[in-house]
């Protein structure tokens, strides 16, 4: 195993815990928060667990001469929950929204007994049969179950999002492409460690995390990932010749294709994650009303086979619109979709 500069190891792990500190932040400063960027803020707070409790133990535990075994009781909380977490992460940027079923608890069950099995260690050592000296673990048969649960999730959730992003091109796919680099690295490193594949110091994996906050960081700022959920095939709607936007349940726009950005000239960044009634009734010379839009929205809801088909004029654009409302309902979600020919 290779040993480095414990002071070296430090620096680098606090500035790690920064790094996923200030993304932490940026979601909490997020109004109106949804499944996706709860989720990311759970799986977050996880890695900074993980980090802090690194940090403590090259702060103290030499020190105060702590035993090795506290460092595994607090640590493992972060290493158990973090692939339950990042799996519930790619499903809901596949999908845009999850409803959690029973089977859902199943994925729990593993991580809880791991920790209880931890944290009584000593009367069994079936998670390590010894941990005495970190240069010479010996891990317990329990172990080995903890590990193919755990690595074998993360490989679910990658094939999720890989999934995803063939079906999909463009936009959307580069944030689960991001997504999916930045969990990829530190679970080889993880892999890498954990079967002794090549020798690496235990902290490789959270140190790695400044490459997973990196990865992430582009995404959120570069790509919008909390801003928007993944509806279609963006570059065949971008060839359509209609217009559209898609309004999620709470009226925000999701999606949109390109011919409604080239004939209304409204900016893109502006445009995503706007609220429909101040761009359709505020903002425009169509003449909506809200009370129209919300009628028509609810009529929709409430009969997802139901079309509702309204004309509008726009003077400022010169063009006569039919305007088609419908609904699609996903995973529990209700999502409009706004259609001008």
């Amino acid at each position: 195993m290779i040993k480095t500069n414990n002071s070296v190891i430090l620096y680098i792990l606090i500035a790690v815990f920064v790094m996923v500190l200030i993304l932490l932040r940026y979601i909490f400063s997020q109004k109106n928060k949804k499944q996706l960027q709860k989720i990311t803020a759970i799986t977050f707070g996880l890695l900074l667990e993980w980090l802090l409790t690194a940090i403590l133990r090259e702060l103290f535990m030499d020190k105060y001469n702590i035993e090795l075994k506290y460092y595994y009781y607090i640590v493992y909380i972060g290493i158990c929950f973090s692939p339950v977490a990042f799996y519930f992460m790619s499903v809901i940027f596949s999908n845009g929204k999850i409803k959690l079923k029973k089977w859902h608890l199943l994925l729990f069950v593993i991580p809880l007994l791991s920790l209880i099995l931890l944290w009584t260690n000593d009367l069994h050592h079936l998670f390590y049969e010894n941990y005495s000296n970190i240069e010479n673990v010996k891990f317990g048969v329990y172990s080995y179950v903890h590990s193919i649960y755990t690595f074998g999730l993360y490989a679910w959730s990658f094939f999720i999002l890989l999934r995803y992003s063939f079906r999909n091109s463009g936009f959307f796919s580069k944030q689960a492409i991001l997504l999916f680099i930045g969990a990829l690295i530190p679970t080889v490193i993880n892999v890498g460690y954990t079967f002794k594949i090549f020798p690496i110091s235990e902290y490789a994996t959270p140190i790695s995390f400044a490459f997973s906050a990196t990865c992430i960081y582009f995404a959120f700022f570069k790509f919008s990932f909390l801003k928007v959920t993944p509806i279609a095939l963006q570059r065949i709607v971008d060839r359509m010749s209609d217009l559209y936007i898609v309004i999620d349940d709470s009226g925000k726009v999701m999606d949109f294709n390109q011919p409604f950005i080239t004939t209304t000239k409204v900016n893109a960044n502006a445009l995503r994650n706007a609220d429909v009634y101040t761009l359709l009734v505020d903002s425009s010379d169509l003449q909506f009303t809200r009370e129209e839009l919300e009628n028509a929205f609810g009529s929709v809801n409430n009969d997802p086979s139901k079309t509702i088909v309204l004309e509008k004029n726009s003077k400022k654009l010169n063009k006569y619109f039919n305007i088609e409302i419908s609904s699609i309902t996903s995973n529990g979600s209700i999502i409009r979709n706004i259609n001008s020919v």
